[in-house]
């Protein structure tokens, strides 16, 4: 395989000259043979000169329901919910975009350049298979402008030889990459990404870092590979990364564990950093990816030793701090970073979503380890955001420890009944609101369901905008005690369903709807039915990993919420779910049938 700066320019370039189709002057003129064309004159140095015709669909129904067809759900779902727009391509966003990627705060110091004793990973031509096909559909293209899609489309088995043939030179490529080998003068740009940014509701700027498609699979298949050691090293204080059912089990715990502590001295402490993935020192990154994870290293060598190019429009901004954004292996990176320091804290409770930070137990202990957190993020480059940190009480306020909290964290949020972590209620107050918040999200999308032809509305209600997008807040949290709720969002859904299949339906015919489609429904699950069974097997699916993050839970204690789970599930059924042992359970409740 060529690795001189020629070879690398025809493979990055590739895309722009073989996909760049000028306006047709007739529609029954193929675009096959005009990418053909400009295939069989890929050396032709006008061939960038053709413009290309990309009409922008005017109207959101017409951009939803193209995304819908291409199988892009998740990006038609995006556009249903984005209230983020576009930022200006001005010299106001460049300014903003470059604070948000600062330069070093200090002399890295890197450890030493990977040498021939160092074992890179390798891959295979069917790892490579299954890791196009994970991407998401309708993923976008780095600035090569080769997008995952492509990929897909390339190497199907329907194109025989040549996809045969192609996907073991991305075989070679791959295995390259991973060997840390590249062309040192290609890697700022082949590691850099296209910049885009986007207005926050709060008028600031989110940056979005597209990198190129190459890296991402080559990312992807170097975590495969360390996602099970790496799992086992975290776990369980950490659980951002290749922890199953993490997030849940991090809800249930804390949740238990305020429960367990109800009026106590005990307070409940979430810690929040300033543009944590931007800050961090990539020297310390490299540091304990070497140390933990010495398979990839050469290739995380080679995309973070050196600083590399992000591309906004004609400019340029260099980045040197931090894992970029939507790169796979970032989560990871993170991770190794701050675990040292998470393993020398002694809080009771000490759970990690990458930058989420939650401790629980005595107050003098909680300060203490946040002392501790300041200081050791200081030198990897991470900075606590006090505003957005929040202190919750188990029991009463004790003004003496916020203050003593205040003296080191100005400007902390008191949180009384609102308290929530990874989006899901923790405190009794915040159920009820969080659940109405979903509710007002929901109203909007089914405003919009109306504009969309009723195939897509409906494959969009059915599969996206009732129980599904409404799983997570059902399976980590007491919702089956807030019917009233969850009935007011099966009438809107009810409602919704039925303008856009132009049918009234009574409640016999609703709950026949509402019945799985293997037992003859539609699908379309009612959350008054679903809400009990979906918190069951969450507590079922993650008791093992709460018992990790809590060792004083015990069979009396359970988790939080699970006996009066219990005692709403005796109404409509003699046999009780066993707590430790995942039984599926065929029942009738409130007219519908349920499966857990």
């Amino acid at each position: 395989m060529n690795n001189n700066l020629k070879a690398w320019e025809d493979l990055l370039c590739f895309a722009y000259r073989a996909f760049q189709i000028p306006i047709r002057k007739s529609k029954s003129e193929s675009l096959a043979r005009l990418v053909k064309q400009n295939i069989k004159n890929l050396n032709d140095p006008n061939i960038d000169d053709h413009p290309s015709h990309n009409p922008q669909r005017s109207s959101l129904s017409s951009r939803v329901e193209a995304k819908v067809s291409e199988g892009d759900v998740r990006g038609a779902v995006k556009l249903l919910l984005s209230t983020d727009s576009l930022a200006k391509d001005d010299e106001v966003t460049y300014n903003l975009l470059k604070e948000k990627h600062p330069q070093p705060s200090r002399q890295l110091i890197f450890p030493k350049e990977p040498d021939e004793t160092t074992i890179a990973m390798t891959t295979t031509e069917e790892i490579l298979l299954t890791q196009i096909s994970l991407f998401h559909n309708g993923s976008a293209a780095g600035i090569d402008g080769i997008s995952p899609q492509h990929l897909k489309d390339l190497t199907a088995t329907t194109n025989g030889d040549a996809g045969k043939k192609l996907i073991g030179s991305l075989t070679k490529l791959t295995n390259l990459m991973l060997s840390g080998k590249v062309n040192k003068d290609i890697c700022t740009i082949l590691y850099g990404a296209r910049l885009i940014a986007l207005t926050k509701k709060d008028k600031g700027i989110q940056p979005i870092a597209v990198g190129s498609t190459y890296r991402r699979l080559t990312a992807r298949v170097a975590c495969k590979e360390v996602r099970e050691p790496t799992g086992s090293y975290l776990k369980p204080k950490q659980i951002g990364f290749s922890i199953k059912g993490g997030c849940e089990a991090a809800v249930h715990a804390c949740r238990t564990y305020i429960k367990n502590n109800k009026g106590s001295r005990n307070v409940i402490l979430k810690i929040d950093f300033k543009n944590t993935f931007n800050s961090v020192e990539r020297d310390e990154m490299l540091k304990n990816i070497r140390l933990k994870s010495p398979s990839i290293y050469p290739f995380m060598w080679q995309c973070y030793s050196s600083p590399s190019i992000l591309f906004f429009g004609n400019d340029q901004i260099m980045s040197e701090v931090g894992a970029q954004q939507g790169d796979p292996c970032g989560p990871l990176a993170f991770s190794l970073i701050i675990q040292p320091i998470i393993e020398n804290l002694l809080s009771e409770l000490n759970i990690w979503y990458l930058d989420d930070g939650t401790l629980g137990g005595h107050p003098d202990t909680v300060l203490n380890d946040l002392k501790l957190i300041i200081e050791e993020c200081r030198n990897i480059g991470l900075e606590i955001n006090p505003s957005k940190c929040e202190l919750f009480f188990c029991g009463d306020r004790i003004e003496s420890v916020v203050q003593d909290f205040e003296a080191i964290s100005a400007g902390i949020k008191i949180v009384t009944d609102d308290l929530e972590l990874l989006g899901a209620p923790i405190s009794e107050g915040s159920e009820g609101k969080l659940i109405l918040k979903k509710h007002n999200e929901l109203k909007v999308m089914f405003e919009r369901l109306d504009h969309l032809n009723c195939h897509t509305a409906y494959f969009l209600l059915k599969t996206c905008f009732t129980v599904p997008r409404l799983t997570y807040l059902l399976r980590t949290s007491s919702c089956f005690r807030h019917n009233n709720h969850l009935k007011s969002i099966d009438d809107d859904v009810k409602q919704t369903f039925e303008s856009i299949t132009n049918c009234r339906l009574n409640d016999e015919k609703w709950s026949k709807v509402s019945m799985p489609i293997r037992f003859g429904g539609m699908g379309i699950r009612k959350c008054e039915d679903i809400a009990l069974p979906a918190f069951f097997c969450s507590s079922n699916s993650v008791i093992n990993l709460v018992t990790l993050m809590l060792p004083n839970i015990s069979d009396e204690t359970m988790i939080a919420d699970y006996t009066d789970a219990l005692n709403e599930w005796s109404l409509v059924s003699e046999s009780l779910p066993d707590l430790f042992v995942s039984v599926p359970i065929f029942v009738k409740h409130t007219n519908a049938f349920v499966v857990i």
